[in-house]
């Protein structure tokens, strides 16, 4: 499941007086967060981001971005000069995002005066120098959710076969992002599985 979900910032005018914080928090009702699809980072030269939460997997991990000029940042780099990115872990159920910098931008100012912070689908952005500048992001960002059903294990839910979802020619994988479990078509089967996997056309043998 894909949504789009705020960007932090923290902006900064030319003598070092704010312009502008927003720190966003994210909540989950039933669904995880992708730790495979999804990345966090932090754009600016004068910039340290915090991820964390409590509920599901509890956590605390960032990154930080430096640097002096534009000629020290490579064009597409998110390796910690202009950009900084890391991996969130499994079992995300909500998050706040805190971003803050070393010196107001007061030394970057004038090509860098906001830092920004976000989780973002993997491949979705690409670092841009003029980002620095003006974030073509703008205040929304794509992330990736793991849709799974309910709070039990495959296991567990084949024991109320009333409620199990997994339906004809149907395998059950429980998840592995957070509670719950999949379904997926037998191999050689195509189709719904929540409603009922038909022998695909292309073969003539199957097994579950």
């Amino acid at each position: 499941m894909r949504i789009y979900a705020f960007v932090a910032r923290d902006c900064y005018n030319r003598s070092g007086g704010s312009a502008g914080n927003f720190q966003p928090w994210f909540r989950l009702g039933k669904f995880s967060v992708s730790n495979t699809r999804n990345k966090f980072m932090a754009i600016g030269c004068d910039t340290y981001a915090v991820i964390n939460g409590s509920r599901g997997t509890s956590y605390t991990t960032g990154c930080m971005s430096l640097c002096d000029s534009t000629r020290d940042v490579v064009e597409g780099s998110c390796s910690g000069i202009g950009c900084c990115e890391t991996a969130i872990p499994r079992g995300v159920m909500d998050f706040e995002i805190s971003v803050s910098s070393y010196y107001k931008h007061k030394k970057v100012w004038e090509f860098n005066p906001c830092s920004y912070a976000f989780v973002a689908e993997e491949g979705t952005y690409n670092f841009s120098t003029q980002d620095l500048q003006n974030f073509k992001g703008g205040h929304k960002m794509p992330r990736v959710l793991n849709w799974a059903i309910g709070d039990q294990n495959c296991s567990e839910a084949k024991k109320d076969l009333e409620r199990y979802a997994c339906m004809a020619n149907s395998e059950c994988h429980d998840s592995n992002n957070g509670p719950g479990y999949q379904c997926n078509c037998c191999k050689g089967y195509e189709g719904n599985p929540y409603l009922g996997c038909q022998l695909g056309c292309h073969f003539t043998w199957n097994y579950c």
